[in-house]
């Protein structure tokens, strides 16, 4: 197999070490997220040292009641945090459990980063492929700030982590445990980031090209690695259809969970989505933030021109949906005003949005596309880091910020031109393990969502095909120097 003969197997004394470096860099970068939080956040934003999102409340709360009664009460987020707080919670309250997930997180984070070195040796044996990956990722802080947030972010990207590195197992050793393994932690990140399913096929891939294409042997083996899979999402869809008399495989629609998701709004934010635009309102300058910010003398930019428009909407037709968006806002929503309003709003943005996908097939299937993917691996900005703004962060903060930000951009070239030269050499055995980051980024930017926190799950895997690039050019400029020589 691949792995077997390794030239270079690094000692328990380099593995230690490599632990010791990556424990130390998460705890600074720890230390630099926490500075001055009563100065950044207001209380509503932290508890304690640990960041709580506006989605905090849709991960915890149900695990809350059910340590107090015994009943999880959500459809709209699966329990895949439960092994980690509900064991905290029968030993602490929910302030001191909750300090304790953030430890956690920081402490499983460095342990899978110690996972990805080791994967990246196994791919590659060579020592100087342990020395980069394990820079790499000390110096990248775009995995780090997860461990902060009280999400299933940071576990959900650990826990995918693991899975993979027991497939990797697997293809050294054809033990069927390991692919247990490998299922059990796949579906646990599937319970905490449901877009990790995606990843099921890839894997039976994987392992098909790993049993050598004999079919009998892969049924076989792909019943061991799918076992804790189907046990886990039987149960939990068995569990809402006795529950709540309904069949939800993962989790309820993303507007019943969502509340800020109205008809209306939703109907914008599938307009926007489907004219190749930005979703996320946060995003200055975009479709989502000229949609919902309030602008009665139009000082904002319009995101869209003349080339985007069709027969059904031009410029004043855009601007006339936003302002009837505004005015909805200020309306009773028991109002039959109201429904009025949402109604000539989902019409329209209906209309709107099948005109473009009709009148400009091109841009809809491709072109848009690939604008998706590119905002997606190299956003203008940075999110989720716990600074001010950008005139009130010290000079620590901005360097911060501006390395996060082109490390990710260097990051997302590099595996990028990776992936596209191993599709161009044909180097298939190569391109199927580089699929399991990038069916995920591949899949999120044909639909469109490109939120930051969505790239994460992929980041780490990225950093590996960096780190062996970065190897492979050295090792490519040092043979005419070591011919010279010789």
């Amino acid at each position: 197999m691949m792995f077997k003969g390794a030239l270079y197997k690094p000692t328990s004394k380099a593995i230690l070490r490599t632990f010791i470096c990556l424990l130390l860099a998460k705890a600074m970068w720890f230390g630099i997220f926490s500075l001055n939080l009563d100065n950044v956040f207001d209380q509503t934003c932290t508890i304690g040292f640990a960041f709580s999102a506006k989605d905090t409340p849709m991960y915890f709360s149900p695990l809350e009641a059910l340590y107090e009664s015994g009943h999880y009460t959500s459809i709209c987020r699966m329990p895949g945090l439960l092994p980690i707080y509900l064991p905290l919670r029968l030993l602490f309250d929910s302030h001191l459990s909750i300090q304790f997930i953030v430890v956690l997180q920081i402490i499983a984070d460095a342990i899978t980063s110690l996972l990805l070195c080791l994967l990246a040796v196994r791919f590659f044996p060579s020592r100087r492929v342990l020395v980069i990956t394990t820079t790499m990722l000390c110096l990248s802080s775009f995995i780090a700030i997860r461990s902060m947030y009280l999400l299933s972010d940071s576990f959900g990207i650990s826990s995918l982590i693991v899975s993979s590195f027991f497939l990797v197992q697997f293809a050294d050793t054809k033990r069927k445990s390991t692919l247990i393994w490998s299922g059990l932690f796949l579906i646990w990140s599937i319970f905490l980031r449901q877009v990790v399913i995606l990843l099921i096929p890839v894997y039976l891939i994987i392992l098909l090209s790993l049993l050598q294409y004999h079919w009998r042997r892969f049924l076989v083996h792909a019943v061991w690695f799918s076992l804790p899979i189907v046990i886990a999402l039987s149960a939990w869809t068995a569990r809402n259809q006795l529950v709540y008399h309904r069949t939800i495989f993962l989790v309820a629609p993303v507007e019943e969970c969502m509340t800020q998701l109205t008809p209306a709004y939703s109907s914008i934010r599938k307009f926007i989505i489907a004219t190749g635009k930005d979703f996320q309102p946060w995003t200055v300058g975009d479709a989502a933030y000229w949609f919902v910010q309030p602008d009665q003398q139009q000082k904002l930019i319009m995101p869209y021109n003349e080339s985007d428009f069709t027969s059904a909407f031009n410029a004043d037709s855009l601007i006339s949906l936003k302002n009837e968006y505004q005015a909805l806002l200020q309306l009773n929503p028991e109002s039959a005003e109201y429904h009025r309003a949402e109604n000539s709003i989902i019409n329209k943005s209906q209309r709107y949005s099948n005109s473009y996908k009709s009148e400009h097939k091109f841009r809809f299937l491709v072109t848009d596309k690939i604008g998706f993917l590119v905002k997606f691996l190299f956003p203008r900005k940075i999110d989720d880091l716990p600074f001010p703004a950008f005139n009130s962060m010290s000079i620590l903060q901005k360097i911060v910020k501006g390395w996060s930000l082109l490390f990710l951009w260097v990051i997302s070239a590099m595996s990028l031109s990776g992936f596209i030269y191993c599709l161009f050499t044909r180097k298939f055995q190569q391109l199927l393990w580089l699929l399991i980051p990038f069916s995920l980024i591949f899949a999120q930017s044909f639909l469109g969502f490109i939120e930051q926190r969505f790239l994460a799950t992929s980041y780490p895997f990225m950093v590996v095909t960096c780190a062996i690039l970065i190897h492979l050019l050295l090792r490519k400029l040092q043979k005419p120097t070591s011919v010279q020589q010789h």
